[in-house]
């Protein structure tokens, strides 16, 4: 990978994770069911979307059926929410942009 394409990966990055950012904020102020998370000694209410996302922030190269199972959800329902499908959507798409630019 030549410094060029890396920038241009690096710029498509940021942008994914402003558009994510915009989504945790819409998830928060949304009042749709959430889950209880223990951290630190308490629980805490959390909606799972928003817990996905952040493993995923934490845990970038996570599988699909992990995120799942850490989330308590069948994998199938992380490609049903919006936000969390285009985060592994363009994950998956820079993965493949890797290899092939590993294969040249």
């Amino acid at each position: 990978m030549n410094l060029s394409e890396l920038i241009k990966l690096r710029e498509s990055l940021l942008n994914s994770l402003e558009i994510i950012e915009s989504d945790i904020d819409k998830l928060r102020t949304s009042a749709k069911k959430r889950i209880s998370h223990y951290t630190e000694n308490k629980f805490i209410y959390i909606k799972p979307q928003v817990l996905a996302l952040a493993i995923l922030l934490d845990n970038p190269d996570i599988a699909a059926d992990e995120l799942a199972r850490r989330v308590g959800v069948n994998r199938a329902t992380l490609y049903r929410w919006e936000n969390v499908a285009k985060y592994l959507r363009a994950r998956q798409k820079m993965q493949h942009t890797m290899r092939q630019s590993e294969e040249k």
